[in-house]
């Protein structure tokens, strides 16, 4: 299963022992242009949401990349302009 920067995948614990999860939430994040793995339990995931929740103001804003508009035709014919 291959996963994109910043999307968090549900994991199996392949190496489960006893009382330990069944599965992990699993994120790849970017440091100084390195990319790293994070894998947290659904608790984790959950007060971390509820953190950032709590403190919006501290947050940078996120950049979505907006894909250029194509006209009606260029949709239906499936041609791009040129």
């Amino acid at each position: 299963m291959k996963a994109k920067l910043g999307q968090i995948r549900e994991v199996l614990n392949k190496s489960r022992v006893r009382n330990q999860n069944k599965t992990y939430q699993a994120v790849w994040c970017e440091d100084s242009g390195r990319p790293f793995p994070l894998l947290m339990t659904d608790n984790e995931l959950h007060d971390l949401r509820e953190r950032a929740e709590k403190h919006k103001e501290d947050l940078p804003a996120l950049q979505i990349p907006i894909p250029p508009r194509r006209s009606f035709f260029s949709r239906f014919f499936g041609k791009s302009r040129q």
